[in-house]
Order: C-alpha cells, then structure tokens, then sequence
C-alpha cells in the first residue's frame, strides 16, 4: 500500500507475477508504461473498495476503515494517525497489520475468483 501510486516500484513487487496479474495487464493495459504495475494498483485498490464496503456496518471497524481509506489515498501512517487522533504507534502496530491482514485476505481473493 505505501508504494500505490508508484509505478516503477509496483513493477519490482513479485505479486505482479502473479498470472492474474499478468492477464489483466495483458487484456487492459498492454499499450501502457508497467502495465503489470498497473493491474497490481487496480487490485490492490479494489479489495481496499471492498472491505471498505463490506465492513460499512461494523462500528467497532471505523478506524480500520478510515485507515484503509487514507492510506489508499496516500497518506502515510503518520498522516493517517494526525488526522484519526491516534498516536502513530497505535496506528502502526494495530490498525496497520489490521489492515495489511484484510488487504492481503480480499486481495489473495480476487486473484483467485474468476470475476476480477
């Protein structure tokens, strides 16, 4: 999440290995600089639009929520931590590796499903 908007190091990530990825960057971004640093952001950002809505009616998840939506935004965790009123270790040590597990989860999921 902390390199989203960064082509050239999504392009060195491994999962960009991954043969959905590679298929989607085939199919929708072949014309493009990093197509499969482009295909990695497009899932990566989709399973955080996912939790997001699919934890809508958690009130207990709020923070993880905003947190998702922050940093998906590019704010860094300290960013993040000012803007939640929580100190950045808490953001860092909990609600990031909160995060980090979901995204992963949804992510591991949609690479998987047929309908990505």
């Amino acid at each position: 999440m902390r390199h989203i908007d960064d082509r050239i190091e999504l392009n060195r990530n491994p999962l960009v290995r991954l043969p959905a990825i590679q298929d989607r960057a085939q199919s929708r971004y072949a014309n493009c600089v990093h197509p499969r640093a482009i295909a990695l952001r497009d899932v990566v950002l989709r399973a955080v639009d996912e939790i997001i809505a699919d934890l809508q009616d958690e009130p207990s998840l709020r923070r993880l929520r905003e947190l998702l939506h922050l940093y998906a935004s590019g704010s860094s965790v300290k960013d993040a931590s000012a803007q939640l009123g929580l100190s950045r270790e808490h953001c860092s040590r909990v609600l990031k590796k909160q995060a980090t597990q979901v995204v992963a989860e949804k992510f591991s999921y949609l690479v998987r499903s047929k309908s990505m």
